[in-house]
């Protein structure tokens, strides 16, 4: 008799993931009866517990080396843009490929095993449905608003379906609380979640693991998709044939209620638009082409068209089909009990029903206001509640129309009671200052620093960042010179608001660049007093010892955090007109604070959006430049 072939199967990626992969594992011990012994190597191994189609990978290698087939699924996500497949078909596709053995996908859900007592003890007691109301901030894009989740919880509640909500608390995850559930997130394990979810009447959730443990449990699921990702490729639905053809479709018992937006947007109208991020962040380049800003929320726009009724009718058509038996007057979730050291062990009962009584004290008012932007957003800690906004105006009567443009558009798309605006100027022309004049009086803008003759850039700049009459006192300020008009989206400021609590860490917001600096330039800034001998950094954005490069955001607009100018001396006393962009990006580098991009296609702010006017000088720290200023014509 041959042995069987011994294989390691890898991948380490997320929880979702590993659970798709056990239809593989499934289906080769199902149709490769004894050809294959198989271990496991992946990330969430609790997973595999109770999987009776794996041996553990301590004793693979006994009496011989294992093959490792470190398996992938990178080429479906392009594979899926012309033909209809699903994620769970296309293990078996690299495995064909790599392993030289075809396996067809013989049941359309993953295949998750639990143990008797895990089948016999709920965690929680009584029907309840269980909800996932964020995500990982790496995929933003995935996301449903929290007003929506609060809206469509008070709802199942008040219907008699209490609502459990779970959820990682790993780093990078975040799951908005939601009134009126009962909160398990960052209290419960993997096996946890398969506990809650095999006990529960089903799950609402975004295009996540626990969609997949649904479907692998034969649990209703109410998914929302949007846009993002194409039907075929993550719906568990008998008309999905990508699930193995049309056959293996019809052997889903209980099909998913996967609502989606493909094909009513331009940027989901034949698949999906893979996007990660709703607001720019992080320098991704991914971002949503049509974010919709909620209270302290941006969420893309093919989500935001699945409304709360939406899911509640999804949820509802579970019960009217007798897929689930009929709603019984409410019934409270009295006990939860957390696993400690391993997946079947059962910690001492903890009893949340006092939890319970006083976030559900009987039924709920379903109308939950609409939150204020105005106020929500720009409250946040991060911000504070107010910007700085500085204006830099130059030149004669023929520039007082972009004068007027840039200020119309700043005025006219702030809130009035966020902003403190603070106007500086070169050689203005009279009429600009006329206005000016009464935009101060009336109160619209705070102060106005005139300069007679052409003062440069950066001394003014710096003259309005540290006026010892006007002391700077928000959070962060924003810059704008007259050439950048905010005319391009009319909530640019809730937005970039959104960007900043997203990554309060950086220090400086705008459209990101590099720059090698000349030797000239890497010597004069190892004299300066703010280089704390940080290496220069490679085309990459890495630090290293041979880096001639900074990173920087163009110098027309940008969102500075008031901390970090003050902490890095922004801007160099001795800038004056040109080379100021990228002096500041590495002062602020020197002091620890990092570079956010936002606004790289102009899609907000309109930049440069006339040809280049005033002066023009040698780049701050080149041979010219400093040859300039000690002869003192600078």
């Amino acid at each position: 008799m041959t042995a069987p072939r011994r294989l390691i199967l890898t991948h380490k990626r997320a929880p979702g993931d590993i659970v798709v992969m056990t239809a593989l594992v499934r289906d080769i011990a199902l149709t490769q009866p004894g050809r294959f012994e198989i271990a496991v190597d992946t990330t969430a191994s609790s997973l595999w517990d109770n999987n009776p189609y794996i041996v553990p990978l301590k004793d693979i290698n006994t009496g011989g080396r294992a093959e490792q087939i470190k398996l992938t699924y990178g080429r479906g996500l392009r594979d899926q843009n012309h033909e209809t497949v699903h994620f769970l078909a296309y293990f078996h596709r690299d495995f064909e490929v790599q392993a030289r053995v075809r396996i067809p996908l013989t049941l359309p859900y993953p295949d998750l095993h639990l143990s008797p007592e895990e089948k016999a003890t709920p965690l929680v007691s009584g029907r309840y449905w269980v909800f996932l109301s964020g995500g990982k901030s790496d995929f933003t894009a995935k996301v449903w608003g929290a007003q929506a989740w609060a809206q469509t919880v008070a709802q199942m509640v008040s219907l008699g379906l209490p609502c459990v909500q779970i959820g990682g608390t790993d780093r990078g995850h975040w799951h908005p609380e939601i009134p009126g559930a009962l909160n398990l997130v960052g209290r419960t394990s993997h096996r946890d979640w398969l506990r809650l979810i095999y006990h529960a009447d089903g799950v609402i959730c975004g295009v996540t693991g626990a969609m997949h443990m649904a479907a692998a449990l034969q649990r209703p699921c109410v998914v929302l998709a949007g846009g993002r990702e194409a039907w075929w490729w993550e719906a568990y639905v008998r008309e999905n044939r990508g699930l193995g053809g049309s056959e293996v479709a019809q052997k889903l018992n209980v099909p998913h209620r996967f609502l989606h937006t493909i094909g009513l947007l331009d940027c989901c109208k034949t698949h999906g638009c893979w996007k990660n991020k709703v607001l720019p962040l992080n320098n991704d380049p991914s971002v949503c082409k049509y974010p919709i800003i909620n209270p302290g929320q941006a969420v893309p726009k093919c989500l935001a068209m699945i409304t709360p009724d939406h899911v509640i009718e999804a949820v509802m058509s579970y019960y009217e089909d007798k897929t689930l038996p009929p709603i019984k007057a409410l019934e409270s979730v009295v006990r939860y009990q957390a696993a400690q050291s391993s997946s079947t062990a059962t910690a001492p009962a903890l009893n949340l029903q006092a939890q319970w009584d006083r976030e559900v004290p009987g039924k709920p008012n379903t109308q939950i206001p609409a939150a204020n932007p105005d106020n929500d957003i720009y409250d946040n800690p991060v911000i504070g509640g107010k910007y700085t906004v500085c204006v830099l105006l130059y030149g004669p009567a023929q520039f007082h129309s972009l004068h007027m443009r840039c200020l119309n558009s700043i005025i006219s798309t702030c809130p009035p009671s966020r902003i403190e605006l603070r106007v500086g100027s070169n050689e203005l022309c009279d009429e600009t200052a006329a206005v000016i004049n009464r935009l101060v009086d009336h109160g619209i803008v705070k102060k106005h620093l005139r300069n007679e003759k052409n003062a440069y850039k950066y001394p003014v700049m710096r003259q309005m960042f540290y006026d010892p009459d006007l002391p700077i006192t928000t959070n962060y300020l924003i810059w704008f010179d007259d050439d950048s008009i905010a005319d391009r989206n009319q909530q640019w400021l809730q937005l970039l608001t959104q960007a900043i609590i997203a990554n309060p860490e950086a220090g400086i917001f705008g459209a990101d660049m590099t720059l090698r600096l000349s030797p000239d330039q890497q010597r004069f800034y190892k004299t300066r007093p703010w280089f704390k001998n940080k290496p220069f950094r490679l085309r990459n954005k890495a630090p290293a010892a041979n880096g001639d490069n900074t990173v920087f955001v163009a110098g027309g607009f940008f969102a500075l955090k008031t901390a970090a100018m003050r902490d890095a001396d922004v801007p160099d006393a001795t800038l004056t007109h040109n080379g100021g962009d990228y002096t500041i990006g590495e002062q602020l580098y020197q002091a620890g604070y990092s570079v956010s991009g936002w606004n790289r296609q102009k899609q907000f702010i309109h930049t440069s959006s006339v040809p280049r006017r005033g002066a023009s000088q040698p780049h701050f720290g080149t041979v010219a430049w400093q040859t300039t200023k000690q002869a003192g014509h600078e």
